[in-house]
């Protein structure tokens, strides 16, 4: 509602967007781990796919832009729990890229906990009211074919359904925004006092 991004175009086939676990260093400019094969981008899909490096500068310009970036994928497949909300919120066709596994799709039963499913996934996912997780499962180590990842995301992928407004409804202070607006202005005024 903040941030609508309906200018963003959409520039990579896939966004792949990793845990701060899996990076180099924790900075912006940080690179995936080399030991982590499954993110090695073969020539024939270096300008279809896009690996995405959460951290950024502490200031809503970068947040934004880091959004943007994310926006611009027609699909994503995350490690991070952030990655996969951001997708769901602006309706990109996404999957959980589980760190396990030899390259397969799966539909994961969230209320079965033999399913090896990370708790944050497993809380988010059944607190929007899914019952399965659309997962692509790779150990890091193994190469990832990554026409396979755009095949099972964008077969599998749904849109969620919530309706937030009960949600803001319940706010026990008086609201600035109207529920049944959906885009909220966000003055510089308050940005500017917001303390990273």
């Amino acid at each position: 509602r903040f941030w609508p991004m309906k200018e963003v175009e959409k520039t990579h086939d896939l966004g792949v967007i990793l845990h701060i676990t899996e990076l180099e260093e924790r900075t912006p400019e940080a690179s995936a781990k080399l030991s982590l094969r499954r993110y090695h981008v073969p020539d024939a899909f270096k300008d279809r796919i896009r690996l995405i490096n959460t951290h950024c500068p502490p200031t809503a310009e970068a947040m934004r832009a880091k959004v943007a970036e994310i926006v611009s994928c027609r699909a994503i497949v995350s490690t991070s729990l952030h990655g996969l909300v951001i997708a769901e919120t602006y309706g990109i066709p996404c999957a959980w890229f589980a760190t396990y596994g030899d390259g397969e799709g799966r539909m994961l039963d969230l209320g079965n906990p033999q399913h090896q499913i990370d708790h944050r996934m497993r809380d988010f996912y059944s607190g929007v009211g899914r019952t399965t997780l659309s997962s692509y499962c790779l150990d890091r180590s193994k190469p990832t074919d990554w026409g396979a990842v755009l095949s099972w995301v964008h077969g599998k992928w749904r849109p969620l359904s919530y309706d937030d407004r009960p949600l803001i409804r319940a706010f026990p202070l008086p609201l600035a925004v109207s529920p049944e607006e959906m885009n909220w202005p966000l003055p510089a005024e308050i940005v500017d006092r917001i303390d990273y």
